[in-house]
């Protein structure tokens, strides 16, 4: 009898401090999600600033064609310029890459006198010592 007590005893002393291991977990649990959510709510707020700041930049930056178109109008001389240094026969290989040509071929370039047709490797660095 004296086990049966014993047991007894021991089961009460268990119910009775098993709620409260329960509710000091569950206050641990309560305190770390309310650390996360201010940490999360830290976050937001920063993200929102940085979204503003970013919203800003873009509006800023959208009006820079806008001052750059008013600022400095082409005029007709500008035009013919341009027109005439595209249409400029080019004198060597290095003009047409200057031109912009990378494919290596046959190029019809201005010689002394007259039209000359040669071959650029555009393959090889300018400053290649081997080109010839």
């Amino acid at each position: 009898m004296t086990h049966f007590v014993t047991i007894i005893t021991l089961s009460i002393l268990a119910l009775a401090f098993w709620p409260t291991s329960v509710i000091a977990s569950s206050d641990e649990t309560h305190e770390d999600l309310a650390s996360q959510l201010s940490r999360m709510e830290s976050k937001v707020t920063q993200l929102e600033s940085l979204i503003t700041a970013l919203q800003k930049e873009v509006t800023r930056m959208k009006s820079i064609p806008t001052q750059i178109d008013r600022n400095s109008p082409a005029t007709e001389s500008d035009v013919a310029a341009v027109r005439q240094a595209t249409t400029k026969i080019p004198r060597s290989c290095q003009d047409l890459r200057c031109m912009g040509q990378i494919i290596s071929g046959m190029y019809a370039v201005m010689g002394n006198t007259s039209v000359e047709m040669v071959f650029c490797d555009f393959s090889k660095a300018p400053n290649d010592p081997s080109k010839l």
